[in-house]
């Protein structure tokens, strides 16, 4: 309907500034949740584009426009007037536009973007008037201040994560306490054990 607009472009192209934006990346797990809010359409004034010198004649436009599809009408009481028209088209929710004959007793609602005066020459039955007013209803893309409510905090918060396991402390080098040692050497100087007391040194520290 008129003066709707999905809430990502509500967010990230009128109000940047309430735009939620996270930091560094989280390694870690994290449990929240964040709310979001969707604004009424009257927090978005609409307004009306018009041309008084030309009209969409609908039934000269043959089937182009349908009544009750493309367009309707109201009988008004007194004498239709441009404002009056303007406010039952914003009364009615899927009104994008209207027609008013100036000494007629008639509003004309125009539905689905028929008959926008912006695209003038691309409707069907554009003609030069006397005496009619073509409106097409548009929107404002700001929400006034007064009435814009903060988004609300966001209430994620990290969860520490768990710390990492550490590996098991590795197995102590085996002593050499008790290999054969060379002659004259002292049996704690590795370096100087024979060639068949490395092997199982090494081979028992390799099975640990």
């Amino acid at each position: 309907t008129p003066c709707t607009q999905p809430v990502s472009d509500f967010w990230h192209h009128d109000h940047r500034e309430h735009t939620f934006h996270m930091g560094e990346p989280w390694a870690g797990e994290m449990q929240g949740s964040i709310q979001f809010y969707a604004y009424p359409n009257e927090h978005l004034a609409d307004h009306f584009d018009c041309d008084s010198a030309h009209a969409c004649d609908f039934m000269a436009a043959g089937q182009s426009y349908v009544k009750g599809v493309d367009w309707s009408y109201e009988e008004v009481a007194t004498a239709a007037t441009v404002e009056n028209c303007k406010a039952k088209c914003v009364q009615t929710p899927q009104c994008t536009g209207i027609d008013v004959r100036n000494d007629g007793q008639h509003c004309t609602f125009w539905f689905s973007g028929n008959c926008d005066v912006a695209h003038r020459a691309q409707n069907p039955g554009w003609v030069p008037v006397k005496h009619w007013t073509t409106c097409t209803r548009r929107c404002s893309s700001h929400a006034t201040t007064s009435t814009l409510m903060a988004p609300p905090q966001s209430t994620l918060a990290p969860v520490t994560p768990s710390p990492l396991t550490t590996a098991a402390t590795p197995p102590p080098v085996p002593e050499t306490t008790g290999l054969p040692a060379v002659v004259g050497e002292s049996p704690d100087q590795g370096p100087n054990l024979d060639a068949r007391c490395q092997a199982g040194y090494f081979a028992v520290y390799k099975d640990l």
